[in-house]
């Protein structure tokens, strides 16, 4: 607080003279001053600095604050949020390029598998259906089926078709029909044996044909379907 001129002459005493005691009293009040101004200085500074962040504040009033508090739980645990928050977008497409190549390459390992067993079931059925009409006997199916394999394939369209470097004597892709008549000599075993007039199992005296073949002949045929009422 600020002294007045006889409030200094009293606790100073009569020694000192009236114009001493007004430059202490100058003195003490420009000191008081200074003080005074510099907390008014850091007043203002505070009071600015207030106002800066209400303002500051103002900018985010419109947002919720538990969202935010759970957007930045969902960033902290997102490894391509985290990735990119730190600049590093170029690993996070990496990354999920490699995540769709190893998918669509499984996909496609699945498709492929898919369609190999598809074209194996119709070189099946295909090679099942002419073996039938060939003669071959049902018990060697099987072995044909395996030989054909070699042989055959089923193309683009779906159709049976000789593999690359398969030929027939025509020099033409091999077909099903010259195939199975080659086998009736290279593997007389996947077909009927034709029975003599005296062999077992003949109408010649050995008894009625035990198994039905499209190689009987047609009294053969009908010892057959006697025998069997």
């Amino acid at each position: 607080m600020a002294f007045e001129l006889d409030d200094l002459k009293q606790i100073l005493g009569d020694d000192v003279t009236e114009e001493q005691a007004q430059k202490l009293a100058d003195a003490h009040q420009a000191a008081l001053d200074e003080e005074v101004g510099g907390l008014k200085s850091k007043r203002d500074e505070l009071l600015e600095a207030q106002k800066r962040l209400k303002s500051q504040l103002g900018e985010y009033s419109d947002i919720d604050v538990d969202k935010a508090r759970k957007l930045q739980q969902v960033l902290e645990e997102d490894e391509e949020a985290r990735l990119i928050a730190e600049g590093k977008a170029d690993e996070v497409v990496n990354r999920r390029t490699k995540a769709m190549r190893e998918e669509f390459e499984s996909k496609l390992e699945q498709a492929q598998t898919q369609a190999s067993a598809l074209r194996d079931r119709a070189l099946s059925d295909e090679i099942r259906r002419e073996a039938a009409q060939a003669g071959v006997l049902p018990s060697a199916v099987d072995d044909i089926l395996l030989r054909a394999r070699s042989q055959f394939t089923v193309d683009e369209a779906g159709q049976l078709a000789a593999r690359d470097g398969v030929l027939g004597k025509d020099g033409e892709p091999l077909g099903t029909g010259e195939w199975l008549n080659a086998l009736k000599e290279q593997a007389p075993h996947l077909f009927p044996q034709p029975k003599g007039s005296g062999a077992p199992g003949s109408n010649g005296g050995g008894g009625a044909p035990t198994q039905w073949t499209s190689n009987m002949s047609a009294a053969e045929k009908v010892a057959y379907l006697k025998a069997r009422g």
